[in-house]
């Protein structure tokens, strides 16, 4: 069994390989920096940050090293509507 120190670090080594992040917009593939990483216990989290404008549909989320590799996908689909002007 691996030692919650041992999960840590594994964490923490496959957190440094996460170097940009990927998604489907309206049919284009975006690359995008990562906003965010957290890492804690077994569960690695990584953010990717949609502005104001950004507004579509996007889906096939990517995390990607520094190579372009895919290292993580999910496939999920959210729609976000443009903001509404004042």
């Amino acid at each position: 069994m691996i030692s919650e120190y041992g999960m840590a670090q594994i964490a923490n080594r496959v957190s440094t390989l996460l170097a940009q992040g990927a998604y489907i917009k309206d049919g284009q593939q975006i690359t995008v920096p990562i906003f965010r990483k957290e890492h804690s216990g077994n569960t690695i989290k990584v953010y990717l940050y949609l502005t104001d404008e950004d507004a579509g549909t996007f889906s096939e989320f990517q995390i990607l090293d520094e190579e372009g590799n895919v290292i993580l996908s999910k496939p999920d689909s959210i729609s976000k509507m443009p903001p509404k002007d004042c």
